[in-house]
């Protein structure tokens, strides 16, 4: 189980960034009233970040990590936590109205560059989770579970689920962190983690990132129908999450199964091409170590070796050495040298050289034991006199009688061998107890490829054939053919082959590379995959929430259209013809419904188009008075008409009556001041431009004042209007206005009429009050009730005003009361 998680891991990496990128899709599709009331917003970037951070760590997985790559990010971790914690500062201050400023993200922020500056790289990444991804994410965690308790039952539900994983994956986010030397780090990290159960955090993670995915897509759904226009989705939503759930399982399985079969496929291919190359490393390995049978038998077979044991003569040893000599140079061998039976050196083809063997004792060689009991001996050592790493063959020499008398050994120098087969970069040539004899990298030579038992690396101590240890270890654990293995930082392939009875093996380390990046491009096609489905869920959810406002405008512009006080019709633009209307249409102009929509509006009104105010004809003939408003509106593909109108006949009458109140004498019935000013002032401007004479008579009833002192006020109002009538009356065309100019002074006005109209229109005026025969008894008045007129005629031209000429009859009413008033002056 152990290594089928460790062979996904970076499939692991990819689910884990697709979930954070699904949560961030889900925050931007929330409803916008949703996003507003609670700071989803943040959440999405925090998915987003993370989401790109978890693909990073994929990507450097595959690919490695140089330190611009990771510097970026560390970053975007850094920005994700941060934006995180921000979700839950601006959550809490908008569900209960207060909350720290901005400047509360400082402190954590300071503690990871401390956090840096002190541990490095390591420091840094440490710091970043215990200070932001912990703080952050509880922080969080409760102010979703506040906002939760805030919501409907059916709603909280999702939310409650929620705010529980991300508190989860606050504590797996921020407790098990990476490994580094300073604590807490050093116990509870993502390799004890790993260590006690079997299980990367970073698949504990990727599972809560998916199961808050997943509260988070569902929340959005019962968050959408919150509002009871939008119930009419529901089910059409329910049945896309299911299918979209659904179908990004299915790409998910899917991809794992293209990422699972394309990384066989390479792995495949480097199994066969770390065969090849193991089978080259044997081959050139068997070749070179059958040289020294070679020379054994040659030396072997020569007399002159037992008689040198034998007889140990000065000239017999050089006889001795120089065949020893010949073997070396012929084989190409490091040393040959000759043993006694005690294991001394007495000859050696090395004898003149600084490390000769000649004299020093290799009675503790194992192959010196072997082949003093009759068997060739075979042995791989480091020399104890030239410190060199050598294979060591040898066989018995036997004397007259059979006996073993010594022994003949080949040495043969492999660190030469060793620069032969560098061609592979990892390639160990190892004891059966784990010790690496020969390796690609010096660096590892004489270690022990796994850890040692104590007694074991006690004994290879004793032994010296490896040095004097203390033997560290490169891995874990001891590597098996066809096993992945990790070694700094990057996977392997191993290739093992014994190569001997005695248990001696090559491990050849391939880097996977070809089966991570085949790997990738298999979760790349699988991310492009999910990214669409993405897109396109964000897209109708979207799409979805625009239909839903947009039916919701339309419901609510229905029932204002059915229900309102007035009418609401839609006309074609260009036919005019009526296509839509509301209830209240039918009913106040009592048409059916077949009627009109037969209609234009051309049929339907009754007054100029262009008039501000229009009359529309009711079935029964009669008109209303009508005040619309008209906007251009698309229909069902047609520019319409939009038209709201309302009934304004009873606003007209009453404008009518209090229009003729304001220009009407409340006393007299006649024009008031204000009707006679505009009547003038219209008048005038008609005659300059018909180039017509005006006339003007001003009237003054004689001694008013005395008549109301005498009879009072109620008389006297009856007065001012007997004599208002008269002047009414006397009045032949509809064109001449009479009014009350104030108190008791009246002015007529006559259009078109020069001032010899006038005058006979003034007598007639005169004569008629006079003849109403009102008494009037004051002592300076006369028998009755008579009026003094004033008369003014002027021809209007740009250079005079109605002033003047309002002057000018007032003028001539004074000159007819100084002439005694019941009198006409002009």
């Amino acid at each position: 189980m152990r290594i089928f998680i460790e062979g996904q891991i970076d499939y692991i990496y990819f689910c884990y960034g697709l979930a954070f990128i699904i949560l961030a899709a889900v925050c931007a599709t929330l409803r916008k009233q949703e996003r507003e009331r609670f700071p989803w917003g943040l959440m999405g970037l925090f998915g987003l970040f993370h989401g790109l951070y978890e693909w990073m760590e994929m990507i450097g997985l595959a690919i490695g990590d140089p330190p611009l790559f990771r510097t970026v990010r560390l970053l975007f971790m850094t920005a994700s936590f941060l934006f995180l914690a921000e979700f839950g500062r601006v959550g809490g201050i908008r569900l209960r109205g207060r909350g720290p400023a901005r400047w509360i993200l400082l402190p954590p922020l300071a503690i990871v560059v401390a956090g840096g500056l002190a541990g490095g790289w390591a420091g840094l990444a440490v710091t970043i989770r215990y200070s932001l991804a912990l703080t952050g994410g509880l922080w969080a965690a409760v102010t979703i579970y506040r906002y939760g308790k805030t919501q409907a039952a059916e709603i909280r539900k999702p939310l409650v689920f929620a705010a529980v994983l991300t508190g989860l994956y606050a504590l797996a986010a921020g407790l098990i962190v990476p490994s580094s030397s300073f604590l807490p780090a050093t116990m509870p990290n993502a390799e004890a983690f790993y260590r006690w159960t079997g299980v990367p955090v970073q698949l504990v993670r990727c599972l809560l990132a998916n199961a808050l995915a997943i509260a988070a897509f569902y929340y959005s759904r019962f968050s959408f129908h919150a509002s009871e226009e939008n119930r009419y989705l529901a089910v059409r939503l329910k049945f896309f999450h299911w299918a979209l759930t659904l179908l990004l399982l299915l790409i998910l399985a899917g991809g794992w199964a293209l990422t699972a079969y394309m990384g066989e496929q390479a792995r495949r291919a480097e199994i066969h091409e770390g065969n090849w190359h193991m089978a080259s490393i044997v081959d050139r390995l068997n070749n070179a170590l059958k040289g020294s049978e070679g020379a054994l038998a040659a030396i072997e077979s020569s007399s002159l070796m037992a008689r040198a044991l034998l007889w140990r003569t000065p000239r017999d040893l050089e006889r001795a050495n120089s065949a020893l000599d010949l073997c070396q140079v012929t084989l190409d061998a490091s040393v040959c040298y000759l043993l006694d039976i005690r294991g001394t050196a007495i000859a050696s083809s090395n004898r003149f050289a600084p490390e000769s063997f000649v004299g020093h004792s290799y009675a503790f060689r194992e192959y010196f034991k072997a082949a003093t009991h009759g068997t060739s001996g075979y042995q791989f050592a480091v020399g104890t006199t030239s410190g060199e790493r050598g294979y060591y063959a040898s066989r018995p020499i036997f004397g007259p009688r059979g006996e073993i008398i010594g022994v003949a050994v080949v040495k043969r120098n492999l660190d030469r061998m060793e620069e032969v087969l560098r061609f592979n970069p990892h390639f160990f040539f190892v004891n059966p107890q784990g010790i690496i004899f020969l390796s690609s990298l010096p660096e590892h030579r004489l270690k022990a490829l796994w850890p040692l038992p104590a007694e074991v690396r006690k004994k290879l101590i004793a032994g010296g054939d490896f040095g004097q240890g203390p033997f560290p270890p490169l891995l874990a654990g001891e590597p098996l053919d066809g096993q992945e293995i990790l070694l700094e930082g990057r996977s392997y392939l191993v290739t093992r082959r014994v190569l001997n009875p005695a248990g001696w093996f090559i491990v050849l380390l391939d880097p996977l590379d070809t089966v991570a990046l085949y790997r990738f491009m298999a979760i790349l096609v699988t991310f492009t995959l999910s990214l669409l489905t993405i897109g396109f869920s964000v897209s109708f959810q979207k799409s979805l929430e625009s239909t839903a406002e947009v039916a919701a405008y339309e419901n609510r512009f229905r029932a204002i259209f059915e229900n309102a006080p007035g009418a609401i019709f839609i006309a074609d633009g260009q036919t005019r013809r009526i296509l839509s209307f509301n209830p209240f249409m039918r009913q106040w102009l009592g048409y059916g419904e077949a009627d009109l929509l037969a209609m234009t509006l051309d049929d339907l009104q009754a007054s100029d188009e262009e008039a501000d105010v229009r009359r529309y004809r009711k079935k029964d003939g009669s008109l209303v008075d009508v005040e619309e408003v008209r906007s251009g509106v698309p229909f069902h593909g047609k520019e319409g008409i939009l038209i709201i109108a309302h009934d304004i006949s009873a606003l007209k009458r009453a404008e009518t009556i209090l229009q003729k109140l304001s220009r009407q004498d409340g006393l007299t019935g006649i024009a008031n001041r204000r009707h006679f000013d505009e009547f003038l002032d219209r008048e005038w401007k008609r005659s300059l431009r018909d180039r017509a004479p005006l006339s003007l008579i001003m009237c003054d009833i004689d001694f008013f004042k005395a008549y109301n002192d005498t009879y009072g006020h109620v008389q006297g109002d009856d007065c001012l209007r007997a004599v208002a009538g008269v002047l009414e009356r006397s009045l032949r065309r509809p064109s001449d206005l009479t009014a009350r100019y104030g108190g008791e002074e009246f002015a007529i006005i006559l259009p078109g009429t020069p001032l010899a109209g006038a005058l006979s229109v003034a007598e007639g005026l005169r004569g008629g009050v006079e003849d109403l025969g009102i008494v009037h008894a004051a002592p300076t008045a006369g028998p009755v009730v008579t009026i003094s007129i004033g008369i003014a005629s002027s021809l209007p031209s740009p250079e005079s005003s109605p002033a003047e000429l309002i002057a000018a009859a007032d003028r001539a009413l004074y000159r007819a009361k100084a002439g005694g008033r019941n009198r006409i002056a002009s």
